[in-house]
């Protein structure tokens, strides 16, 4: 992925500080932490490259893209200092004499969320159930904790630590699909969605003896004429769910049966 717009974090505090001594521009000053949360998650993801799944691209809430980028890296939402030491291998770790090379500075996702929201709060006028008035002395010190969170993450880190992801072939779309590397460490299948644009499927993936495997996610239901079972995938499913009832053509070879498929069809 390449970058078009060039995110500038420091410009958008910078202007927070510019604005925040007077009332009038209270909204302003707000907003332009809201412009850092959401520079601060996209520099960070513009850091892995083309190697980041399309869905995380496309999701425009900063917290949320963060969630999803956390969900492929474990790594992404640890703040993290990097040393190295030179030696041979046969000294003591402990004793050797390190020097840092660079700090990772990210948010907590618990964090990002309550300071995400907590901005959009005062973008808005204040509800007709809103019994207080607006205290702008007590508002200003709200965000200014925000303010120092967000100066840290920005001074203080100078690196990004990415973790690697995998890929394995979708059995739908017959792409490679990006999954999380926690899938190397499960001890039973879990469930995916293919990170293809155009796909999006559900699957299950696995890993034994060194090899990941994605199944399908669905039924198969028979033909009463051929025989031959229909394999009805997961999204399917679940419009069947809310349509009652859905007619598919069966896929057998010269067979011209439609089949009706039915929730009490699922076994």
């Amino acid at each position: 992925m390449s970058s078009l717009i060039p995110h500038s974090t420091k410009k958008h505090l910078d202007n927070y500080i510019n604005l925040i001594g007077d009332e009038k521009t209270f909204t302003y000053a707000v907003l332009e932490l809201r412009f850092a949360i959401e520079a601060i998650v996209y520099k960070q993801i513009e850091s892995y490259g083309n190697k980041v799944p399309q869905q995380i691209i496309e999701t425009w809430q900063p917290n949320k893209s963060f969630k999803m980028l956390c969900y492929f890296d474990e790594k992404a939402n640890k703040s993290l200092d990097i040393s190295l030491a030179e030696g041979d291998g046969s000294e003591n770790p402990k004793t050797l004499s390190y020097k840092s090379i660079g700090s990772q500075r990210v948010f907590n996702i618990k964090k990002l969320n309550k300071m995400y929201n907590t901005l959009g709060n005062f973008l808005h006028l204040p509800s007709l159930k809103s019994v207080n008035t607006p205290n702008y002395d007590k508002n200003v010190k709200v965000i200014e904790k925000i303010y120092t969170n967000l100066n840290d993450i920005v001074s203080n880190g100078n690196i990004h630590i990415r973790g690697s992801f995998v890929e394995a072939k979708c059995p739908y779309c017959e792409k490679m699909t990006i999954l999380p590397n926690s899938i190397l460490n499960e001890e039973s299948p879990q469930h995916y969605k293919c990170t293809n644009q155009n796909c999006c499927k559900l699957l299950l993936g696995s890993f034994n003896c060194g090899n990941i495997k994605l199944k399908k996610v669905g039924v198969q239901v028979q033909c009463p004429k051929c025989k031959h079972s229909t394999f009805i995938d997961d999204s399917s499913i679940n419009s069947v769910l809310t349509a009652v009832e859905l007619d598919i053509q069966c896929d057998g070879q010269g067979c011209d049966q439609r089949i009706t498929f039915r929730p009490c069809n699922i076994a």
